[in-house]
């Protein structure tokens, strides 16, 4: 009997929770269309935060925006409990971004806060829908198809419009392309090169697509002219290739790089490497920006403890007393300090600090996305010392973090999509049904 009952053929309930999901052909496809038509549509709102389209039809595109942050908080709605899962996993950014809301509460702009601090928050929600719904590696395959078209329009723009594309604003003969200014390409091109690397190595079909536009990326990145850009870049570059190179990687060494480039900024900033400047032909006064600061730290004596909110154009006292125009603080933290005060500088930069160490463990994992969430760890923590990559709506990077933020804090693995799943998964699936 007991024999009989061995050699009986397993009965649905015996079969595997995910090898059951695969056994039905017809639900299986019809998941993994719906995951690609997602991925889809995560794709074009990444292609929206890259600012190009904005810049091509800027009055048509804003309903088109709209539209689609409406449609992913309808997502997030319908998935309220997977969205409000991941969203627990890190209390200190869903603090940071309700902070961003409320700053209209003591603001002199109320409603212009209100509206800037609504779209900060749409942004927000954008990356933490990429986390709770896609694995990093179908993040990373989107994100550099997207900067592959945003190259290819690069380069059309080089060839179609050669005066305009080289004419940043106050930068004669620095590429900007149809964006804003040169300093927007290149921190396009600092996201793109770590990203391209990583994708090459996990998608060997697509090594000659994505290799093509790697030598683009590094081609822009030179005719962008930004000393900024080219660091953290190479400190990307340099923390991809230690992570392929050593098996299993090493925490230390992977942040030896980004504590060489921050630590050289930040001495940089203070006006320690003032002779390396002068022989690498770049202004002291880091084109202007230590002039801003020391007018823009006399704004924090005001409202030291909540800032002057995010909608205060205090900007704009400082430009009309000294005649220099300038858009933000060139400094993320000088910024968040003026604009959210102390709780808000606190706040971001213990997150930013916990996500570092987390994503330096993260990247421990053998398969090469993991190493991502550090990537843009460490670019917002580098690049926030001479520009501003937070605080600003639909921005690419700050997605990207967001998400990358409540990926390293997934107390376990995803379980691979459909599209994703491992071949010895599939093969214990074929099993079964034989």
């Amino acid at each position: 009997m007991s024999l009989a009952r061995t050699a009986r053929a397993p009965t649905p309930t015996t079969v595997p929770r995910v090898a059951r999901g695969w056994l039905r052909p017809s639900t299986a496809r019809s998941s993994r269309v719906g995951t690609r038509v997602e991925l889809a549509l995560a794709s074009f709102g990444l292609f929206i935060c890259t600012g190009l389209p904005e810049r091509l039809v800027p009055s048509e595109f804003r309903l088109v925006k709209h539209a689609f942050y409406a449609w992913i908080m309808c997502l997030l709605l319908l998935r309220w409990r997977a969205t409000l899962r991941v969203a627990t996993r890190d209390l200190a950014l869903c603090c940071f971004a309700i902070l961003l809301v409320s700053s209209a509460l003591w603001s002199e702009l109320p409603v212009w806060a209100f509206k800037r601090g609504a779209v900060m928050l749409q942004t927000t929600a954008f990356g933490l829908y990429l986390a709770s719904r896609f694995s990093l590696s179908q993040q990373l395959r989107a994100l550099c198809f997207v900067l592959t078209l945003l190259l290819a329009a690069l380069a059309a723009s080089a060839l179609l419009d050669p005066v305009g594309a080289f004419a940043s604003p106050g930068h004669p003969g620095a590429f900007r392309g149809p964006l804003v200014h040169k300093n927007h390409v290149a921190l396009l091109m600092a996201l793109a090169i770590p990203a391209l690397l990583i994708q090459i190595r996990d998608a060997p079909r697509q090594r000659a697509l994505f290799g093509a536009a790697l030598a683009a990326a590094l081609v822009f990145l030179v005719l962008a002219q930004s000393l900024g850009g080219r660091l953290v870049a190479a400190m990307l570059g340099a923390v991809v290739a230690a992570h392929s190179l050593l098996r299993p990687p090493r925490a230390w060494l992977l942040l030896v790089p980004t504590l060489v480039v921050a630590l050289g900024t930040a001495a940089a900033v203070g006006g320690l490497l003032d002779g390396v400047l002068v022989a690498l032909g770049k202004d002291t006064t880091l084109t202007g920006r230590t002039e801003i600061w020391e007018q823009t730290l006399k704004m924090l004596a005001e409202r030291p403890l909540l800032g002057h909110s995010t909608a205060s154009f205090w900007q704009l006292r400082i430009v009309a007393s000294t005649g220099v125009w300038f858009s933000n603080a060139h400094n993320g933290y000088l910024q968040l300090l003026i604009d959210l005060g102390l709780i808000g500088f606190v706040t971001f930069v213990l997150q930013l600090l916990v996500s570092l160490v987390r994503s330096l463990a993260f990247a421990q994992r053998p398969e090469p996305a993991a190493l991502w969430p550090y990537c843009v760890t460490a670019l917002v923590l580098v690049y926030n010392l001479v520009e501003v990559s937070v605080v600003e709506e639909n921005s690419i990077v700050w997605v990207l973090y967001v998400s990358a933020s409540f990926a390293v804090r997934s107390p376990g693995l995803r379980r691979p999509s459909l599209v994703d799943r491992p071949a010895s998964l599939a093969r214990s699936a074929r099993a079964v049904r034989a």
